[in-house]
């Protein structure tokens, strides 16, 4: 087969755009399918678990509570976790500027434009 495509080398690339053009064409639905996809995979866990082909545990949470403490434990954990979310805070919005930078840099005009509203 592949002798065949080199031997008419036009044949070859007229195959190619039309798999382009296909796959173009079909990349509309490929979101779609998949939310299809999702919400078939869901009603068939339910029906399995329904069922009782799933096992007793599957999808139960559970809960463990925490040990007693003073009061002066819980807002030193308090200031723990507010520090470590202002952390991460901070990475995404430094991640979230840097990705601004990198799209702002090849439209040079959208970056003027920023400039003279921040100059008022």
């Amino acid at each position: 087969m592949y002798k065949f495509l080199l031997v008419f080398p036009s044949l070859w690339s007229q195959i190619d755009a039309f798999l382009l053009k296909s796959a173009r064409n079909l990349l509309s639905y490929v979101f779609p399918t998949a939310l299809i996809i999702a919400a078939v995979g869901m009603l068939l866990l339910k029906a399995l678990k329904e069922q009782g082909r799933l096992g007793r545990s599957f999808g139960k949470i559970t809960i463990h509570d925490q040990p007693p403490s003073n009061t002066i434990q819980k807002i030193m954990a308090l200031k723990n976790a507010m520090r470590d979310m202002e952390s991460y805070l901070q990475n995404v919005n430094v991640t979230l500027l840097k990705i601004r930078t990198i799209i702002l840099s090849g439209q040079p005009q959208v970056c003027d434009g920023c400039l003279d509203g921040m100059k008022m």
